[in-house]
C-alpha cells in the first residue's frame, strides 16, 4: 500500500511524528497523518495548516506500507494490519469541530491499543476519501513503513 505525506523539506529524511494533538489523536501521541494520494495531501495541507510558507521548502513523500492488502479500500481482512473508522458510525455532523473530542478519543483508543498499524477515517474535506494515521509506537512499524520515494513539492503561487 502507497500512501502520501506533504511536509517541510528539513522533515522529510525520516518517518517521525511531533505528538501534537489533532482531529484523530491526543497530545503526545505519536502519529503521521497521511493521504490516500498526493493530490489529497496537497488540499489538506493547504486548507488545515493556514501557516503554510510559500516560500519554504517542502517534499511529498511516497510512504510503502506493508499491510498484506492490495487495495486501499480493502480494510476487512483477517490479518489486516488497518483498522477502519467508517463515516456512517461517526457523527453525522462529526466534521464540525464540537466532534473534535468524539475523533480524538477513537484515535486515541487505537493509538493505546497498538493492535493496528494504520487507522482509516474518512477525510474531512472530502468524506468519501481517506487519510491514514500511522502509529509509530506500533511494534511492526520500523519494519513495515518506509519511505518509498521523496519528491520535489513546489506550492503553485
Amino acid at each position: 500500500m502507497h500512501i502520501y505525506n506533504l511536509r517541510k523539506a528539513k522533515y522529510a529524511k525520516e518517518l517521525v511524528a511531533s505528538g501534537v494533538s489533532s482531529r484523530w489523536n491526543r497530545e503526545d501521541e505519536f502519529v503521521i497523518y497521511a493521504r490516500s494520494t498526493r493530490a489529497l495531501a496537497y488540499l489538506e495541507s493547504l486548507v488545515l495548516h493556514n501557516n503554510i510558507n510559500l516560500y519554504s521548502d517542502y517534499k511529498m513523500l511516497e510512504i510503502a506500507v506493508e499491510t498484506g492488502q492490495t487495495e486501499l479500500h480493502d480494510t476487512n481482512e483477517k490479518n489486516s494490519m488497518v483498522q477502519d473508522i467508517d463515516s456512517n458510525s461517526l457523527p453525522h455532523d462529526w466534521r464540525r469541530l464540537k466532534h473534535y473530542g468524539t475523533t480524538q478519543q477513537l484515535g486515541s483508543d487505537w493509538y493505546q491499543k497498538c493492535e493496528k498499524l494504520l487507522l482509516r477515517v474518512p477525510s474531512v474535506l472530502i468524506p468519501q476519501e481517506y487519510n491514514f494515521l500511522i502509529n509509530t509506537r506500533h511494534p511492526d512499524f520500523e519494519m513495515k513503513v518506509s519511505i518509498l520515494r521523496t519528491e520535489e513539492f513546489t506550492w503553485n503561487y
